[in-house]
């Protein structure tokens, strides 16, 4: 039918978040000539502590976190982020706490 699109959404690559080194933490390490796409993101701090994000493009933050926070991006069929070309997607923690989660990403 005209005007009727049906929606196919990407598949998916998932990489878990498990850092606690205060600076710069490579989540998504930068592969030549790729781009990334966050759809869906989730991170738990276990105490407080500021986190960066950046994917190359911009830089977002930093992000306050609580003791045993949590920072949710619900899936959107437009990316969160999307990275510069070859660039990786980072979190910088203000203080050597653990943040732990997962992304939801593709590779194009």
């Amino acid at each position: 039918m005209p005007g009727n699109t049906i929606f196919d959404p990407p598949k998916l690559i998932t990489s878990p978040v498990n850092v606690s080194t205060s600076g710069s933490n490579v989540i998504i390490p930068g592969v030549p000539g790729a781009v990334y796409k966050i759809y869906r993101m989730f991170l738990v701090a276990a105490n407080q502590v500021s986190v960066t994000v950046d994917d190359g493009n911009h830089v977002d933050g930093p992000l306050p976190f609580l003791a045993s926070g949590a920072f949710i991006l619900d899936y959107d069929t437009i990316p969160w982020y999307t990275s510069a070309i070859g660039s990786s997607i980072t979190l910088i923690l203000g203080a050597p706490v653990q943040v732990s989660g997962r992304l939801y990403y593709t590779r194009g």
